[in-house]
């Protein structure tokens, strides 16, 4: 059986990741991964990127958001 870790960071979440979603997918290929996740915070920038260069390393591109979400009648 095989893991796909699903709360993954690139570098488009600030002070959280350094990777570019363009290594990430090249290092997931290098380990012998057949899919990985992108699911940036409150941001979804490298998407594309992230999802071209899947499909150049032959890789099951999973995109997904990790949102801060306030409850109603909270403010910031």
């Amino acid at each position: 059986m095989s893991v796909v870790h699903l709360n993954t960071f690139s570098s488009y979440t600030l002070l959280s990741s350094t990777i570019m979603p363009e290594k990430l997918a090249e290092k997931a290929k290098e380990y012998g991964y057949e899919a990985v996740a992108l699911t940036d915070r409150n941001a979804m920038y490298g998407v594309v990127p992230f999802y071209k260069a899947c499909l150049q390393h032959s890789l099951r591109p999973i995109i997904g958001l990790t949102a801060d979400v306030l409850p109603e009648g909270e403010e910031t």
